[in-house]
């Protein structure tokens, strides 16, 4: 979480994407962009629901809003990156070695939320899109009866729960 707090250092963000040093922090920003969290539906209404959500690997923490611009900015910089593990031979001076960080659930979810709901002054999230859009916008992202009634807390007595349960999350 350290690295994702100097890549929000907008000064430092051009030595990051320059030093020779870095391919192993970046590396390990996109090892946690890979994390399964990141391709599950439900969490996409959640950090739209949470008026304040953080990010937490072990003891650290970070602010969900930091986690989305670090990750925003390591998207624009990819190609800058890209050429970091050219230069490495730790990481065999392959430049897609990282694959493209784009295509990861975390920049992914980035995208959706930001696309999706915007909050405003009163308590309510706003969509800025219809229903229908919304739950083909959420495809992308698993969805699975037990993580949908997770989410609810309770045990479906049916199919009209169980789709319920979808329709909640969507």
């Amino acid at each position: 979480m350290t690295f994702s707090r100097e890549i929000l250092d907008l000064e430092l963000v051009d030595s990051l994407v320059k030093r020779e040093s870095s391919p192993g922090q970046w590396f390990a920003l996109a090892k946690q962009m890979r994390r399964e969290w990141f391709s599950r539906r439900w969490v996409v209404q959640e950090l739209a629901m949470a008026k304040a959500a953080y990010l937490y690997t072990g003891d650290d923490s970070l602010h969900w809003d930091d986690f989305a611009e670090a990750v925003a900015l390591f998207a624009r910089e990819f190609d800058k990156v890209a050429n970091l593990f050219k230069d490495s031979r730790e990481f065999r001076h392959d430049p897609k070695f990282l694959g493209d960080v784009r295509a990861l659930g975390a920049n992914s979810i980035v995208d959706t939320k930001n696309s999706l709901f915007r909050m405003s002054e009163s308590p309510e999230v706003e969509r800025l899109i219809g229903l229908e859009t919304l739950v083909s916008s959420l495809l992308i992202f698993e969805a699975s009866v037990r993580k949908a009634i997770t989410v609810l807390g309770t045990k479906p007595k049916g199919i009209f729960e169980i789709l319920h349960a979808y329709i909640a999350i969507a």
